[in-house]
């Protein structure tokens, strides 16, 4: 590719940060400048690490991407960032092996993983998770701060809430709406809609119990 790889940051320091590390290599245009956490590595192996959440800003670097696996985590990671620093430039990371169709859209600080399909007219919000073999078929709507587990397949116009869970392996049947902050448990199979704040689980997906409303 032209022009010189972007010094970019992960912020974090975990197993999903790793995977977000490959993706970045992978991609070309950003190269890989350090992770940003207080936390110890869960990884093995040799770590960049630069400085904590609250340390000075400007080893931040101009450009980052949230690698906390954890809806609300990232969500409340990504408000402490922009309160230091307004203007914070977060990359949009799409693996090269993805395949996004020129109509669908996909918002800064997504990553979207390695064999991927997104169809047409599909809008991806802030700072979702798209994993790895996922599909993701035509006019469907992912909220910000969203998870699409590895191998799940999301038929036509569906709706998945901002924060909202989509394990391992969920298969979801057309025109279906995952409310705000619902869990979907692995290898589910969903037909109905779920709403809001709830674990869902099963073949069909039935609402098991509620979990703590996020803010």
């Amino acid at each position: 590719m032209c022009g010189t790889p972007v010094n970019s940051v992960i912020f974090g320091c975990g197993d999903h940060a790793n995977v977000v590390r490959t993706v970045i290599e992978a991609v070309g245009k950003y190269r890989f400048a350090g992770y940003i956490s207080q936390e110890r590595s869960s990884v093995g192996g040799v770590r960049e690490m630069i400085s904590g959440h609250d340390g000075d800003p400007n080893s931040w670097y101009k450009h980052g991407i949230l690698g906390i696996g954890d809806n609300q985590r990232r969500f409340e990671l990504s408000e402490r960032v922009l309160s230091s620093v307004p203007d914070y430039e977060f990359i949009r990371c799409l693996h090269p092996k993805s395949i996004i169709s020129d109509s669908a859209s996909v918002a800064l600080g997504t990553v979207v993983m390695p064999n991927v399909t997104i169809q047409a007219n599909t809008s991806v919000g802030r700072h979702c998770i798209i994993n790895t073999s996922s599909s993701i078929d035509h006019d469907c709507h992912i909220d910000d701060f969203s998870f699409i587990g590895p191998g799940s397949v999301l038929a036509g116009r569906i709706t998945i809430g901002e924060r909202a869970c989509v394990n391992t392996g969920v298969v979801i049947a057309p025109g279906v709406k995952i409310s705000p902050g619902a869990v979907i448990g692995a290898g589910s199979v969903v037909l109905n809609s779920i709403p809001a704040n709830v674990l869902a689980y099963g073949s069909p997906a039935r609402v098991v119990r509620e979990l703590h409303e996020t803010r």
